[in-house]
């Protein structure tokens, strides 16, 4: 039953990866617009996630003092991973840092269950890990990426690269330590308290991105998002639900499953459902070295089942 939801918190990350893909390439012009998709996704995902508290505790999210303060740190982190994202668009390759901030998601939790949780390790899954860390720079590579290597010589962008590294690392270690704390409020309650936090954050971002570049530009008729087509609602709450629900199965999971399985596994599925996601969805070519850091991933993920 672990491993079940293991495989549908894989099919949702999956499935977000490409649908933030499809929203990136339609309507991100600046950092309004990159800081607007998770004020709105959050939320999306308060009601969402508000409407099952109801339905399956007969109330309104539970919340405790552990609980409110491990939401705060992950919100304050998420936000953050995603302004290092659209600063990550200016100095270099953007395959690059989705590298690093797969590996920090995987290897420093793995790291943790080791140090701190006594979690115990074989050879198969070392071994899982070691192709996972090859496959993931393999998985991302494209015959376009080599037109823009150059930009990734520029020190600050491993800077950026480095602290994203370290905050998915973070944000994995705390989802995983509330899980397994008795102070810990149940996995809906607590998504519902990350988005709360994520709303409020990123919706002072935004307001005050907004304000500055009207303060900036009084004269001037810009393209806001309040002209734009409703169509991007299908995309925001498409990514809110899917991830929303991806994130419920992995903080339920966390509660029983170790951490140097878990998230080598659903990063390794996340590569090969993702991949094949886009080449179906965004009819992107494959590389032969693409192909075979699917393949190492495939083979990697299931090491962490034998």
């Amino acid at each position: 039953m672990d491993y079940l939801v293991l495989l549908l918190a894989v099919i949702c990350i999956a499935a977000q990866f490409n649908i933030n893909r499809a929203y990136q390439k339609k309507y991100i012009r600046g950092f309004k617009e990159l800081i607007f998709f998770p004020f709105a996704c959050g939320m999306v995902n308060m009601v969402y996630f508000g409407v099952l508290s109801q339905v399956l505790y007969g109330g309104l999210p539970q919340i405790t003092r552990f609980s409110v303060v491990m939401s705060a740190t992950l919100g304050i982190v998420s936000v953050s991973v995603s302004i290092v994202g659209m600063q990550v668009m200016k100095f270099g390759n953007l395959s690059v840092y989705s590298v690093f901030m797969m590996l920090g998601g995987m290897i420093l939790p793995f790291v943790y269950g080791v140090l701190f949780l006594d979690e115990y390790i074989t050879i198969t899954r070392i071994a899982g890990l070691g192709l996972l860390v090859f496959a993931l720079p393999c998985s991302v590579a494209k015959s376009a990426d080599k037109n823009n290597l150059h930009k990734a010589i520029i020190p600050v962008f491993y800077l950026l690269c480095l602290l994203v590294f370290m905050a998915n690392g973070t944000n994995s270690i705390i989802s995983k330590a509330h899980a397994i704390n008795d102070a810990a409020v149940a996995p809906i309650h607590f998504v519902f308290l990350i988005n709360l936090w994520q709303t409020i954050l990123s919706g002072v971002l935004f307001f005050t991105a907004r304000h500055r570049i009207r303060l900036a530009n009084p004269g001037e008729s810009t393209r806001t998002l309040e002209k734009t087509s409703i169509g991007i609602l299908v995309p925001i709450v498409s990514f809110a639900l899917v991830s929303g629900t991806g994130f419920l199965f992995m903080v339920t999971a966390a509660q029983s499953v170790p951490a140097v399985v878990q998230f080598p596994f659903v990063t390794g599925g996340s590569i090969v459902l993702s991949t094949i996601g886009a080449w179906i969805l965004f009819k992107e070519k494959l590389s032969n070295l693409s192909l075979a850091g699917v393949g190492l991933a495939m083979v990697g993920t299931l090491f962490f089942l034998l």
